[in-house]
């Protein structure tokens, strides 16, 4: 379970049901994703925005397997439908007040969300297929069991993924991709790089 332990002021809209039958569109499955980075990275500049953005797009492909029609606000929404502090990202039902109180960093956030699912085929993961993340100050016991394997470390956050066993392996993952390759894409498609930012990957 993915835990987030800072309290941070958000407003949202009603959340999709977790079991919804009706299809999500490309602008609700925007706002769910953008509403996700914002409240768990909105401090961790474009590299941490891009990283969680990451992670709820893989874990929906992850979801996908199982449940072809399952859309983005059911993996941000998953477990809000068995009450507080039951959400896999912790957020989404921790029962405080939310407001979005940085308006310019929720509008990059929402145009890096648009790239993210329009583009999601040709935008490389910083944090080279993660599925997992919690804040450097808290050791949730799924990160010291040998079921996850750290990926990267990205502003205040570790990611994982799950751990692969020995002997079917995959190749290490490429070095020193992280930063260069967020920074261009935001550069590029955003008009707002990394410069100045609290970001880092190490």
């Amino acid at each position: 379970m993915i835990r987030k332990m800072l309290a941070v002021a958000v407003i949202v809209g009603t959340p999709i049901p977790f079991h919804s039958a009706k299809a999500e569109t490309f602008k609700q499955s925007v706002k769910c994703l953008a509403d996700n980075i914002y409240f768990e990275a909105r401090d961790d500049g474009p590299a941490g925005w891009s990283a969680v953005g990451h992670v709820t797009l893989n874990r929906w492909r992850q979801m996908r397997l199982r449940r072809p029609n399952v859309g983005i606000c059911t993996v941000v929404y998953a477990g809000v439908h068995r009450g507080r502090h039951s959400c896999q990202f912790s957020w989404a039902c921790d029962g405080r007040p939310k407001h979005k109180t940085e308006k310019e960093v929720a509008e990059q956030i929402t145009r890096l969300a648009q790239h993210l699912i329009a583009e999601r085929h040709q935008v490389a993961d910083p944090t080279h297929g993660a599925t997992y993340f919690h804040e450097r100050r808290v050791h949730p016991r799924w990160a010291r069991d040998g079921s996850t394997k750290r990926t990267v470390a990205i502003g205040r956050h570790y990611y994982y993924k799950q751990a692969v066993p020995t002997e079917v392996a995959a190749a290490p993952e490429p070095a020193g991709a992280c930063a260069g390759v967020v920074d261009r894409m935001l550069l590029n498609s955003f008009g707002f790089s990394l410069s100045g930012a609290t970001s880092s990957c190490e």
